[in-house]
């Protein structure tokens, strides 16, 4: 677990990392361990579960359901995607 101090320090340097990363991928430019490394750290750091997106996958492919990060009440969505 990271310790508050170190998690303010990460957050502060993630944003220097994000823009080597914006800007490698804007020129075309092949950059792997940057890329993952800003995935790393947004997963540790913002606790965002990397599932999400599996989920809205599968509801987009079949009527499966989601939950919203935003709304604590564990209420099941359903999106009609275009």
């Amino acid at each position: 677990i990271l310790e508050k101090l170190e998690k303010q320090d990460l957050d502060n340097s993630l944003n220097s990392l994000r823009k080597i990363a914006i800007t490698g991928v804007q020129s075309g430019i092949s950059i792997p361990c940057h890329l993952a490394a800003v995935d790393y750290l947004n997963a540790h750091l913002y606790n965002y579960p990397t599932a999400n997106i599996i989920q809205a996958q599968r509801d987009f492919f079949g009527a499966h359901t989601y939950l919203r990060t935003d709304e604590p009440t564990g209420k099941k969505h359903h999106t009609i995607w275009d």
